[in-house]
């Protein structure tokens, strides 16, 4: 998302508004969409011009030095068994861990004969 437009020209457009022009030649003038400036004109009659904070954008969740840590003194955990730790969900891990650019991916079984003969290794040890 863009950043929003400074005060200083808000109050321009309004300041040409009052002066009788347009708001079809402002927006050429100022190269803004026209419904800014009908945004803007409606605003400036609640006396408020200033921008309005962002209000969707939320805190992130995951703090990545906390799960660098947490990988780093709990190296065979599951994305899952990490995500319930961290109260979110796998996917949210998985690109956190993505961003860090480490790569974390556990040995599963490819198949039922590999199970197997591992389960036989471990039953004779």
């Amino acid at each position: 998302m863009s950043a929003p437009y400074s005060l200083d020209l808000r109050k321009k457009v309004i300041k040409k508004i009052k002066s009788g022009i347009s708001p079809e030649d402002i927006v050429e003038m100022f190269d803004i969409s026209r419904s800014t400036v009908y945004r803007w004109i409606k605003r400036s009659y609640l006396g408020i011009l200033q921008p309005t904070p962002n209000i969707n954008k939320s805190p992130k969740k995951i703090i990545p030095n906390l799960l660098e840590d947490y990988i780093k003194q709990n190296p065979n955990k599951t994305l899952d068994e990490i995500a319930q730790y961290f109260q979110v969900k796998a996917p949210s891990i998985y690109y956190r861990i993505k961003k860090l650019n480490y790569t974390y991916k556990k040995k599963t079984f490819s198949t039922k004969k590999e199970m197997r003969k591992n389960e036989k290794n471990l039953l004779k040890k």
